[in-house]
């Protein structure tokens, strides 16, 4: 300590006045040494470390407690260095969390600092935890989920794999038959559209069909009434089960509900229940559930792959002892029926619900959990070079209060519950940032997924929060405080805080390390993703996208019983749509691309010696549809609405998969196929388009075949419409046309097909936005420290620098002493991240379309980003210290 700061000490008197009341209330033998000690502390730590008027503040508060606490007389004890007594240590846990409190209104800056710093990391953490929870680690809301399997049916691949396949109504009557199940159900894969009248305006509805043990088997609870139970059916009352959603939107939550009528399209129905909307697990997304008739079906075994099947194990059974059995009872089919089974032969296969449920998301899921604890350790590494800073700061204090009598151990612990206090109170802001971020992946989220992204913390989670904030800011008070251990008053109070800095310089280069690495690390995987996104969006679909205006519709069976009646209403509907200013053309059909998930069919040429089967994407349309979604006729011509009901359009990829051993510009027109099976309706192909992808941009070139709306197959009930101008504005004028047609017809989901798209590329664009917040978090949490470290530095050694640049060093010297081990710490942390983040490619590469997870491009535009991130975090600090007066520099020393 110079002459000149003990002069400016010796100067520092308290306030009279404050010093006058604070001795009003005080026993007069103590007086004289408790001032003493007070006007001590506030000219050797206070005023030093905070400043004059803060220091005044501070003192004024001592005094007016001093003058409003009660004070018992006799004498001043000795200071004692360990307490004495429970009692005594929580009077001093208790005063170090008032001091934690007090150094945080003293030192705002920092402390918004590093409170938002680990709010940052908390608040990522807390939200991501709360959506992945009811994937990785809540049990499903089912009953003895163990005991839950789905079914599939398999098939041989031409590349020697084997594939999975939706069950048809023969085969789900013979796996019923397996012993190792005390019960299969099933439900259909595509649930219908209808529009729901209960004594209001009709509305349109997604009704899912499911046997009637359906609910039982997974052990739904209803919240009003019952489930369809299989005693319904052998009635003819046509029961249906609702949702809660549905229940309170078009019955106001009546609890009475059960029991009342509804029409569905014309037919009657009565409400039995109510469920949970989660009720539907593992099948499609609906609004309601009525009962599947299967029983035509597996009498014609026709090859109709349309059903989702789910089992529940006996007791005493195991999933390995099913599969045996299935396969049983699958050899047994293929020789019963080698039409339809043996040709290819076909399995089973029975797997864990669970893992049919959460395997396609657990990686996704995993990943962005990693994320988020990738943040929440930079946020700690970058907390824990504050409290470093800090700790720097208050060297002096510390060896005043050893040399007064604290202990070794008081002065860490008195640190330790500094650093403590700061990260509960980072805690509960990361709790308010989590319900915000929550809030915002809410609506980004994609829709129809089984799980609920939750609007606020589950307990659990807040409390987990809570505790992540307590561990880390004891790891982060740790080193500290086991520093503050070793301080010797006497030196600590002479040496200068270059010295502190020099020894801690060593252990900051690792912190910096530690926060390119996992900074580096966030940023290649976001970078990947981010890639593999743009090469989903720049996928040709095969049809154009743009000028589109889509809805939802269905036609009621009373008003329209038949193929014709229907015909009629569809032609005069495009009719009306296509006269009405502002639109082009229109058109109806049974699913839109990229939008509806649509069951197969099998095809076999007519007269093919071995009868072989090719499965197809069936799409019902009427003729214009080509034209509204842009679809190019390759060979032959289009079916128009007065054509043949038996005429068919194909793609491309189909006409070479019926006929593979023809010549690339071979064209299909003419040719015959039967539909289904080699003695089913015959069928002559008409014209040969391109192919579309159909169910997602990912997938590859399905096979295609259009069939004429006039056919009577699969009732169309979506409304495409081009427009000349923006596509929402042809909303009013398409309402129009159905109202003044079909009065008790609803119009819903109405939207463009930009936004179809746009939602088969929700789920990677949410993975996206997550790991580039996650990554851009940390460049700033990383920046941030880099600089903090690099401008402490140029503080503390102000004098080195100084005195060596009176010496005859250049300003290049200055800046390779300040940057040097930086630049070492960037350099370090870059291999590391590198290397983590291509360990972890394996991982990464699930989330990945036609990208590499170890791209060389990526890892290097990632790594330069860092680099010029550590470059310009460093820059100021650096120019500082190269700027820096030699003389004035001497002068402070």
């Amino acid at each position: 300590m110079t002459a000149d700061e003990l002069d400016r000490r010796a100067a520092s008197h308290p306030p009279r006045l404050a010093t006058w009341l604070a001795s009003l209330r005080m026993p007069p033998a103590d007086r004289e040494f408790q001032l003493g000690d007070l006007a001590e502390e506030y000219r050797m730590v206070v005023v030093p470390d905070f400043g004059e008027r803060a220091g005044r503040r501070w003192y004024w508060r001592q005094a007016l407690r001093c003058l409003f606490t009660r004070r018992s007389s006799g004498g001043v004890q000795p200071p004692s260095r360990e307490p004495v007594g429970r009692s005594a240590w929580a009077g001093d846990l208790a005063r170090d969390i008032r001091h934690a409190l007090r150094l945080m209104r003293l030192t705002p800056l920092a402390t918004t600092a590093s409170v938002l710093t680990l709010a940052l990391g908390i608040g990522a953490n807390a939200a991501m935890v709360s959506v992945a929870k009811p994937v990785l680690l809540d049990p499903l809301p089912v009953s003895n989920e163990d005991a839950l399997a789905t079914i599939w049916l398999t098939y041989p691949t031409s590349t020697g794999g084997t594939a999975r396949n939706p069950v048809s109504a023969g085969d789900y009557d013979a796996m019923r038959g397996a012993p190792a199940f005390e019960r299969v159900e099933a439900f259909a894969r595509f649930p219908a559209v209808r529009n729901l009248v209960a004594g209001g305006e009709p509305r349109l509805v997604t009704i899912g069909s499911v046997t009637a043990g359906f609910f039982s088997a997974l052990g739904i609870q209803p919240v009003v009434g019952r489930t369809l139970l299989p005693s319904d059916d052998a009635t003819d009352a046509n029961p249906i089960v609702m949702t809660e959603a549905l229940w309170r939107s078009a019955f106001g939550a009546d609890p009475a509900v059960a029991g009342r009528p509804v029409h569905l399209d014309g037919t009657a129905y009565v409400v039995v229940g109510v469920v949970p909307d989660w009720s539907g697990i593992g099948t499609r997304p609906a609004d309601a559930w009525v009962l599947l008739d299967l029983e035509t079906h597996i009498r014609q075994r026709l090859r109709a792959y349309y059903l989702g099947v789910i089992g529940r194990l006996r007791a005493d059974a195991s999933l390995e002892a099913a599969n045996e059995q299935l396969a049983t009872i699958m050899a047994r089919l293929v020789t019963l029926y080698p039409e339809s089974n043996g040709n290819p032969p076909i399995g089973a296969l029975a797997v864990s619900f669970r893992e049919e449920l959460t395997g396609p998301v657990r990686t996704t899921f995993l990943v962005l959990v990693g994320g988020a604890a990738m943040v929440l350790v930079i946020a700690g590494i970058n907390l824990a070079g504050l409290h470093l800073v800090r700790q720097a700061g208050r060297r002096r204090e510390l060896a005043v209060r050893h040399a007064v009598g604290a202990s070794r151990g008081r002065l860490g612990r008195l640190l330790m519950i500094d650093s403590i206090v700061q990260s509960m109170a980072g805690g509960l802001v990361g709790l308010i940032a989590a319900l915000v971020t929550l809030a915002a992946l809410r609506s980004m989220a994609p829709e129809g997924n089984w799980y609920q992204i939750p609007v606020r913390p589950p307990l659990p989670v807040a409390l987990l929060a809570v505790g992540l904030a307590v561990v880390v800011g004891a790891i982060v008070g740790l080193v500290p405080a086991v520093r503050a251990a070793s301080i010797s008053g006497l030196s600590a109070v002479r040496s200068r805080v270059g010295l502190a800095e020099r020894t801690g310089s060593a252990g900051r280069t690792v912190l910096v390390a530690a926060q390119v690495a996992l900074t580096l690390m966030l940023l290649i995987v976001a970078t990947l993703v981010g890639a593999s996104l743009g090469r989903v969006l720049g996928v040709d679909p095969g049809f154009r996208t743009d000028g589109i205006l889509v809805a939802d519709f269905t036609l009621p069976g009373d008003r329209y019983p038949n193929a014709d009646a229907r015909t009629r209403f569809y032609d005069a509907l495009v009719e009306r749509l296509e006269t009405t200013p502002g639109t082009g053309r229109a058109c109806v059909a049974s699913d839109v691309p990229l939008a509806d998930e649509v069951g197969g069919m099998t095809w076999v040429v007519d007269g093919h010696p071995t009868g072989q089967m090719v499965g197809s994407v069936p799409k019902v349309v009427s003729p214009g549809c080509f034209e509204v979604l842009g679809v190019p006729v390759l060979s032959g011509q289009l079916f128009d609405s007065g054509a043949p009901r038996r005429e068919l359009v194909i793609s491309q990829s189909m006409a070479r998969t019926l006929w593979p051993a023809e010549p690339a510009d071979f064209s299909p027109v003419g040719r015959r196929l039967r539909m289904g099976t080699p003695d089913g309706w015959l069928w002559t192909v008409v014209g040969m388009v391109g192919d579309i992808r159909n169910t997602s941009l990912e997938s590859s070139y399905a096979r295609q075949v259009w069939i004429p709306h006039s056919s009577g197959l699969w009732p169309p009930d979506r409304l495409l419409v081009r427009g000349s101008g923006r596509p929402a504005q042809l909303a009013p004028a398409v309402r129009a046309a159905m109202t003044d047609l079909a009065p008790t017809v609803a119009l819903a989901n109405v939207r463009t097909m930009d936004q179809v798209v746009a939602g088969a590329t929700a789920s990677r664009r949410f993975v996206l936005v997550l790991l580039a917040g996650f990554g851009t978090i940390a460049l700033l949490l990383s920046a941030v420290g880099i600089y903090g470290v690099l401008a402490h530095s140029v503080e503390q050694r102000t004098s080195e620098i100084g005195l060596r640049m009176a010496l005859g060093a250049r300003g290049a010297d200055v800046a390779r002493l300040i940057a040097g081990r930086l630049a070492i710490g960037v350099l370090g942390g870059g291999l590391l991240g590198t290397a983590a983040a291509w360990a972890a490619s394996t991982w990464v590469a699930s989330l990945l379309y036609q990208t590499s997870a170890t791209d060389i491009r990526v890892y290097a535009s990632a790594g330069a980003f860092v680099a010029l991130m550590g470059c310009a975090a460093a820059w100021l600090p650096t120019r500082r210290a190269v700027r820096i007066d030699p003389l004035g520099a001497l002068r402070q020393e």
